[in-house]
């Protein structure tokens, strides 16, 4: 009989045992770097050598906590390929164009010397903003998982890839939120 009881209990055990699932990240529930409301382009941080948001210099393959610009090469509803990139304005556009003897044509400089391409994982829940179909510098709000899948008429010509210019917002190693750029 004792036999059969503990066999019974293994059973029952092994039947009520499932695989943990993978463990969602801890982001803070007020995270250091986001979008903002309503959602703009980052200023330039005090480490960030003239370029907006955290810079474009990280000293790690992997992205540490900041509003990073780039670019998405590709992107599925895990995460993205993201190419980063430095976006200058004003007067540090100007110093940057003048330094690489280029011509500056508008109030902001686009330098993209990384050939590094990183796989930023993207948390479930993100929330993303998309160009907005009334056109221009307006952005609509939505999810991450329907940018992914639908990124909008005013970038699905280019998004995502080499021209589909975003700012993540990482937190806690992950991007918490990603917006589009908007360039005239």
């Amino acid at each position: 009989m004792k036999v059969v009881f503990a066999l019974i209990m293994l059973v029952t055990v092994t039947a009520c045992s499932q695989a943990t699932p993978p463990a969602t990240p801890d982001v803070a529930a007020s995270p250091a770097f986001t979008a903002g409301v309503p959602p703009a382009t980052p200023a330039a941080s005090d480490r960030s050598a003239g370029a907006l948001g955290s810079g474009c210099a990280p000293s790690a393959d992997a992205l540490p906590d900041g509003a990073w610009f780039g670019y998405a090469t590709r992107w599925d509803a895990t995460g993205i390929d993201f190419d980063l990139a430095c976006l200058y304005v004003g007067d540090a556009a100007i110093a940057q164009a003048t330094a690489r003897n280029d011509e500056f044509a508008n109030d902001y400089y686009l330098v993209n010397d990384a050939t590094t391409i990183r796989r930023l994982d993207v948390v479930a829940n993100a929330t993303a903003y998309r160009l907005s179909a009334a056109g221009g510098a307006a952005l609509e709000g939505t999810t991450y998982a329907d940018l992914a899948a639908n990124p909008g008429e005013a970038s699905a010509s280019f998004c995502p890839g080499e021209q589909c210019a975003i700012w993540v917002f990482v937190n806690d190693g992950i991007v918490t939120e990603v917006m589009l750029q908007f360039f005239p």
